[in-house]
């Protein structure tokens, strides 16, 4: 588990080294960002994930993300620009997300 929280919040700490621009994103757009990832993390080291088990596992992971302020997930909205954010949300595996994060 604990695994899977470091690796799930990774983007928590891409978000906050990267810079913005274009129309700033919502929360709801910064959470749905942290689902995705956590989707595409969870099929990734578990084909056969129920899509209980996802749900349960983004849930977890907004929940650590809000909690937690070492990851500084609060300033998604401010550190991922509307470009990284259609790219990552059109990825369809964690290393393209990833990258995305990173243009």
């Amino acid at each position: 588990m604990q695994s899977f929280a470091l690796r799930t919040l990774t983007i928590g700490a891409a978000l906050l080294a990267l810079t913005s621009c274009g129309k700033r994103l919502s929360d709801a757009e910064c959470d749905s960002l942290l689902d995705h990832y956590t989707s595409k993390l969870v099929v990734n080291e578990n084909p056969d994930a129920s899509p209980f088990v996802i749900a349960e596992k983004q849930r977890l992971a907004r929940e650590l993300a809000h909690r937690d302020p070492k990851f500084e997930f609060d300033n998604c909205d401010d550190d991922v620009s509307r470009r990284q954010f259609d790219c990552a949300m059109a990825a369809m595996d964690v290393d393209s997300i990833e990258r995305c994060l990173t243009l």
